[in-house]
C-alpha cells in the first residue's frame, strides 16, 4: 500500500509580514468609513427622537391653546416639579424615562447614553424665563418674566426650540440652552446640530449657519463644537 505524500505549506517571515501589512492597510482604510457610517446611524436615530418629541409637543400645543410646554412648570422660576420633558411624560404624550435605560429624550451620540437625571436630556430653548412659546400664528409668542406676551418676529418654520445641547461645565447633554456659551447648542453630528422647529420638522445646522441665523436673535446663536 502506497503512502500518500503530505506536503506542508510553510510561510516565510517576509510573507507573513506582507499579509499583516495588507490587513493593517485594509483596517486603516475601512475604520474611518465604518466610524462615519456608525455616526450617521446615530444622527438618524437622533433625528427620529426629535421627530417623536415634535409630535408630542404638537399634541400638547393642540391641547394647550397653542402653547408649548414651559421649561419648568414653575416659570419664571427654575426648579419646578416638572421640566418640559416630564410634563410631556406626566400627561401621556411620551413614555416616562427610566433611570439607566435608553430614552428618546437623549441623543445617542453624546453622554449620558442612558437616562441619569432630569437635567441631562435634549435642550429646550430658554428665552429668559423658563416659559413656553405660542406656536399658532404667523409669528412666535413668548412669555416674559413679568407674565406679559412678547412677540418674536419669526415664522414657526424658522423657529427652533429643541436642540442637541450641552453644559460646558460637565460636558453632558443639558435640558435647556440659551444664546450664551455655558448651556448652549452642541454641533455633535459631523459638526452639525439637530434642531426641532415650530412646524414640526427636524433639520441639522452647522455653527456657521447658527451664527448667521438672525431670525430669532439679531446676533445669531452661539454653539459648542
Amino acid at each position: 500500500m502506497k503512502k500518500r505524500n503530505r506536503h506542508k505549506i510553510h510561510f516565510t517571515l517576509v510573507e507573513l509580514l506582507v499579509v499583516i501589512s495588507i490587513i493593517m492597510l485594509l483596517m486603516s482604510v475601512l475604520m474611518p468609513a465604518l466610524k462615519q457610517v456608525r455616526n450617521k446611524a446615530k444622527s438618524i436615530k437622533c433625528t427620529s427622537n426629535m421627530k417623536q418629541i415634535g409630535l408630542a409637543e404638537t399634541q400638547y400645543i393642540t391641547d394647550s391653546n397653542s402653547w408649548t410646554t414651559p421649561i419648568f412648570d414653575s416659570f419664571p422660576n427654575s426648579g419646578g416639579t416638572y421640566n418640559w420633558a416630564e410634563l410631556l411624560a406626566e400627561n401621556g404624550y411620551i413614555p416616562y424615562p427610566v433611570i439607566n435605560k435608553s430614552t428618546l429624550l437623549l441623543c445617542p451620540s453624546w453622554p449620558p447614553y442612558v437616562y441619569e437625571h432630569r437635567q441631562y436630556i435634549y435642550g429646550f430653548f430658554d428665552y429668559g424665563c423658563y416659559g413656553p412659546f405660542r406656536i399658532g400664528g404667523a409669528n412666535i409668542n413668548a412669555l416674559s418674566s413679568s407674565g406679559s406676551i412678547v412677540t418674536i418676529n419669526c415664522a414657526p418654520s424658522k423657529f427652533f426650540y429643541i436642540s442637541d445641547s450641552i453644559s460646558v461645565g460637565n460636558m453632558k447633554q443639558r435640558y435647556n440652552y440659551t444664546n450664551g456659551l455655558s448651556n448652549t447648542i452642541h454641533v455633535r453630528h459631523e459638526k452639525m446640530a439637530n434642531l426641532l422647529f415650530g412646524d414640526g420638522h427636524v433639520s441639522p445646522k452647522s455653527s456657521m449657519e447658527l451664527k448667521n441665523n438672525t431670525d430669532i436673535y439679531s446676533t445669531g446663536f452661539n454653539s459648542y463644537y
